[in-house]
């Protein structure tokens, strides 16, 4: 999420301050790019420079390793009027119908279209998801790109990129926080259980001589979360009830813990507000670009409705983010 919102002191990706600092004449006249400060996503921090980091020599090194992408900085316009027309230029996309997705739910009851209003607060959530969508595929595309590139031998198959998450606490930890550090703990159990339990018993196997390493399991912190009436199943309940608050879900977390966490915001984040509306409005886009990045992405849940029944019902956000245990050993395979 860092695409949409920073931490006090963090920038957000350096790869957009680069673009700003580098990008210069008429390409950069046809994006409609300013400075950082213009941008919400990029200036909401306070920071927008990196004494570490010279902007316009990183863009060039991109330039050199890299054939400059057609999409820059298109989902940063993504702010309501007057930015809308500009937005809806970049996407290739009609501004009534963007205005439209950004601001209405459609949903469908007995075969026919219901339009909700959303309120401001769930608008700019749209937003924010609309551009965190445009930065993955974005993303997935270059990752695309450079596999076609550096192809060799037949058994080439491609690269992968490993982020491994760090335990995050700061002042106010929200939803982002909270999925990230629960990633952390799965990790921290995979190499518990791989690296600690297994690799001790080989030893003992060979009747090596070495010192019991101690270490802390974190079962019971995973328990907290993944259990049946854990965190997580709390929270994916909470966000499936329509009325529900962030008050009634802080009834049902309320539990004393190393880190808090502001629960403000946690429903409609987790509730995804990616809504397919949204996701067919970029599918009709009239650039092939943008077309190409959302043509194979699949509809979370076919059409959102107005039914209850689990079969009707999106995969929430933490859903989605829960880590099976095949991802760790494929990522472990890898390492």
């Amino acid at each position: 999420n860092r695409v949409v919102r920073q931490n006090p002191g963090e920038r957000n990706y350096h790869i957009f301050y680069a673009l700003l600092a580098g990008l210069v004449g008429e390409k950069r006249d046809a994006f409609y790019l300013s400075v950082p400060e213009h941008y919400h996503y990029l200036n909401q921090s306070g920071c927008v420079a990196d004494e570490t980091i010279s902007d316009k020599e990183s863009f060039q090194e991109v330039i050199v390793s890299l054939a400059m992408s057609p999409f820059l900085m298109t989902y940063e316009a993504l702010r309501f009027r007057p930015a809308l027309g500009r937005s809806s230029e970049l996407l290739g996309l009609d501004s009534v119908q963007l205005a439209e997705a950004l601001t209405q739910r459609s949903m469908i009851l007995r075969g026919e279209e219901i339009l909700t209003p959303l309120n401001v607060q769930q608008a700019v959530d749209s937003r924010d998801s609309l551009a965190m969508a445009l930065y993955a595929q974005c993303f997935a595309w270059v990752i695309k790109k450079i596999n076609s590139r550096i192809k060799g031998k037949d058994d080439f198959k491609s690269i992968g990129i490993l982020d491994i998450f760090g335990f995050e606490n700061f002042e106010v930890n929200r939803f982002e926080q909270f999925s990230i550090n629960y990633a952390n703990e799965k990790l921290q159990e995979y190499f518990n259980k791989h690296i600690f339990s297994l690799e001790q018993l080989e030893y003992s196997k060979e009747g090596l001589i070495w010192e019991d390493i101690d270490w802390t399991d974190n079962g019971e912190c995973l328990d907290l979360i993944e259990k049946k009436l854990g965190l997580l199943a709390l929270i994916n309940e909470e966000s499936h009830f329509p009325q529900a608050t962030d008050s009634t879900l802080l009834a049902k977390l309320h539990t004393q813990h190393a880190v808090q966490y502001d629960v403000r915001g946690i429903l409609e984040k987790n509730r995804d507000t990616f809504r397919d509306d949204l996701l067919n409005l970029l599918q009709e886009s009239s650039l092939d670009f943008i077309y190409d990045l959302f043509e194979h992405v699949s509809s979370r849940s076919g059409q959102d409705t107005l039914k209850c029944g689990s079969k009707h019902r999106k995969a929430t956000v933490s859903l989605q983010f829960r880590v099976s245990p095949v991802t760790f050993e494929g990522f472990a395979r890898h390492l």
